[in-house]
């Protein structure tokens, strides 16, 4: 074995083995076909052995074959049934995997859905942030506005009423607004002695009030007092009425003249009072009631009326007559209508002074039972004729 030492050594080295290596790339590259001859011809012999074996081992294995093509035709059913099985799972496996497919779309769906919501969250609490607080320091400020405020600002009642007047808060701003304007704009009293002259307005206003609620109580009584009396006026009034109806029939009988009177309705005010009136309708030989300014009504007919409403009011229970004092009854009429009226004249108890021309009707002194006669003075005469006195005898 050689040994050799140095840099020269290493080179030679080398480049000797480098040739040897060489040399041997050179054989092996002779060799490589008879290599491949080999690897082919053992190849074709293991084939030979492998056929050579086979129909031993066929033989020896017949029994098992036959066994086996004897299980075939279920192995056949089992696999079919298998196939079919395995077609419906896999049918089965697709339908649950296009569900879950669905499913996965659906929750990544819902998922961006929840992202896109938590960053509008996000977005709205930091753009709202600012404004929240500063809400809250508008809630605090309005709390201790309020906490300062007079005690009526804040009753619901008052409140009612501003929003009634107002309508809102821009309602009573603008309100605010024109009244401050009024205030720059106007001329105004600007003398401290005005609050004198106030405070002493109001006092008296506070007296006047307080003798105006006197006063109402006054009032209040006068009122109950009046509403009384004027109910025992109603009262009065009725019975009155009644007892002048029933004098005007008393003297319709008399003269066979049909009197109706009905009674007024009556109501304890003012205006019922003022607004009620007698209705008094009297029928002349059954031809028909007329009333007080009937044209058709016949002077007799008239003075029937009159003379029956006139007597009416001087009777009473304990005097059933008066002194009547009437002008000229029978002026106009014809000798019937004075011989009627004479008649009626008689028929009543009452007393009577009547004027009548001597150039009438003698009828008409029949009713009389003291007659006085007067003339007018003559001319170049300086008195009047004496009074002719008449006196009916009396049976």
């Amino acid at each position: 074995q050689e040994f050799h030492f140095g840099e020269l050594a290493r080179q030679a080295r080398i480049a000797a083995l480098q040739d040897e290596i060489g040399g041997v790339d050179k054989q092996l590259q002779a060799l490589r076909p008879r290599l491949d001859a080999a690897s082919a011809r053992l190849t074709t012999l293991r084939q030979r052995l492998l056929g050579l074996q086979s129909a031993q081992l066929l033989a020896a294995r017949a029994e098992a074959y036959a066994s086996a093509e004897a299980e075939l035709p279920a192995a056949r059913k089992a696999l079919t049934e298998a196939i079919a099985e395995r077609s419906d799972t896999r049918g089965e496996i697709d339908r649950l995997a296009e569900k879950l497919n669905g499913i996965q779309i659906e929750l990544d769906r819902r998922n961006r859905e929840l992202k896109a919501i938590d960053l509008r969250l996000a977005d709205i609490a930091r753009e709202h942030g600012p404004r929240r607080r500063a809400q809250a320091e508008r809630i605090l400020a309005l709390r201790r506005r309020r906490r300062g405020m007079p005690a009526h600002w804040l009753d619901a009642g008052e409140l009612a009423l501003l929003a009634e007047r107002y309508g809102d808060a821009r309602g009573a701003r603008l309100q605010l607004d024109r009244l401050r304007r009024h205030l720059d704009e106007g001329e105004w009293i600007t003398d401290p002695a005005v609050l004198v002259v106030r405070d002493r307005l109001g006092a008296d206003v506070a007296v006047r009030e307080r003798d105006y609620l006197n006063r109402q109580g006054y009032c209040t009584t006068a009122r109950l007092h009046s509403d009384n009396a004027r109910a025992a006026y109603i009262a009065k009034l009725r019975a009155t009425v009644r007892q002048y109806a029933k004098n005007l029939k008393a003297l319709g009988e008399l003269a066979n003249v049909s009197v109706d009177c009905p009674t007024p309705h009556l109501e304890n005010d003012d205006l019922s009072l003022a607004q009620a009136g007698l209705e008094v309708r009297f029928d002349f030989d059954r031809k028909g009631a007329v009333g007080l300014n009937d044209g058709e009504a016949s002077g007799g007919q008239q003075v029937m009326k009159s003379l029956i409403l006139l007597i009416g009011l001087l009777m009473d229970e304990s005097r059933p007559g008066g002194f009547v004092f009437i002008d000229e009854p029978f002026a106009h009429l014809d000798v019937a209508n004075i011989d009627r009226v004479g008649t009626f004249l008689r028929a009543t108890r009452a007393q009577y002074l009547i004027t009548t021309p001597v150039t009438h009707n003698a009828n008409v002194f029949a009713p009389a039972q003291l007659t006085l006669v007067t003339r007018k003075k003559q001319p170049g005469t300086d008195w009047a004729p004496p009074i002719g006195v008449l006196q009916r005898a009396v049976d």
